[in-house]
């Protein structure tokens, strides 16, 4: 298993519903409790149908528009300030129509020592030469996607494109599940178990098919 990393960049959980942008605000979080009282000023950017708060100390930016509130964060931060955040926002305002709750992941699977991406490709495709050939091409760079359930989520992964002169691949993972009520975003939001389960799925899930070939012999 540590033959293969997965290595995540940024994480982000994203609400699709029907919202007012000018509710975003550094004052709004605050009183909400959404983030400390002492955070800095954050870059700011407000039009009409757009506003968004780029907090660099937290390493978490906050963005909405007319359909979506998500709360990106990088992968050094610590987790639950995404969760945390959004929670508190959905959470005051309770009349939100809303329509679904995603998590989402972007990163990097890097594979070492024995395993490599060329194994991989091998395993995947099984006879890329009469692929190429079909295509009456002389290349083939391919991407891989997945869409599976996990828990009471659908999830959506892509990986690639597969190289095989290079030690990784992009990955992008998207857990979904719709909602009807703010405060199922809450409770959801709330349950430790089920983030959990959530924040660990890419990293296990990606690292096992990843495998490959070597997993299964």
């Amino acid at each position: 298993m540590n033959n293969i990393e997965i290595k995540a960049k940024q994480f982000s959980v994203r609400i699709d519903g029907k919202f007012n942008p000018a509710i975003l605000n550094h004052d709004f979080l605050v009183k909400i409790n959404a983030i400390p009282h002492d955070t800095g000023l954050p870059e700011s950017t407000v039009i009409p149908v757009m506003a968004s708060l780029d907090y660099s100390k937290l390493g978490v930016r906050v963005v909405v528009d007319l359909e979506h509130f998500q709360v990106s964060q990088e992968d050094d931060s610590e987790p639950g300030v995404a969760i945390r955040l959004a929670k508190s926002y959905i959470g005051r305002l309770g009349d939100t129509p809303v329509e679904r709750l995603l998590f989402n992941f972007c990163g990097d699977v890097v594979f070492r020592e024995t395993a490599s991406v060329a194994d991989f490709e091998a395993w995947l495709l099984r006879d890329k030469a009469s692929l190429i050939s079909n295509l009456g091409a002389t290349k083939l760079s391919v991407m891989v996607q997945l869409r599976y359930d996990f828990d009471e989520f659908t999830a959506t992964t892509r990986m690639g494109p597969i190289d095989p002169e290079h030690e990784s691949m992009n990955f992008l993972s998207c857990y979904e599940k719709n909602l009807s009520k703010a405060q199922d975003v809450v409770s959801l939001l709330d349950s430790e178990s089920i983030v959990s389960r959530i924040m660990k799925a890419p990293s296990s899930q990606l690292r096992d098919f990843c495998m490959g070939r070597e997993a299964r012999e």
